[in-house]
């Protein structure tokens, strides 16, 4: 994404916030003062949205998430997963030549946590 465009969606989720934290702030006033709790709140609110759009932590991590889909000879799906940092993580799916779901794993860091083997399953049946 372009540097210019980035810098739009930060505003505009920024000025979403405040406003948001002003309707807040004005939602939790009793009796003619403000109460401690609403202006926390819209503050939390504030930062936290800061926080999620503006966090450099997250522009890394999207940089470095890579999808993969790889095909039999045929054009039919073999295998489909996502990458972070170049290792397998998440739910990742395996297919036969009939593009039959044979396997599903489930990685974390590149660690292989579990797997189901759909072909035992289906041959019981």
């Amino acid at each position: 994404m372009k540097k210019p465009f980035r810098i739009l969606i930060a505003l505009a989720a920024g000025i979403a916030s405040l406003v948001l934290s002003i309707v807040i702030y004005l939602l939790m006033f009793e009796e003619g003062e403000a109460s401690t709790f609403g202006a926390a709140t819209a503050v939390a609110v504030m930062f936290f949205t800061y926080r999620n759009f503006s966090s450099p932590k997250n522009e890394l991590l999207k940089q470095n998430t890579k999808l993969v889909e790889e095909f039999h000879a045929n054009g039919i799906t073999r295998e489909r997963g996502k990458l972070i940092y170049g290792k397998k993580d998440g739910e990742w799916e395996y297919y036969n030549e009939k593009g039959e779901l044979i396997r599903e794993d489930i990685y974390s860091d590149g660690h292989l946590m579990r797997s189901i083997d759909h072909a035992v399953y289906a041959a019981s049946l």
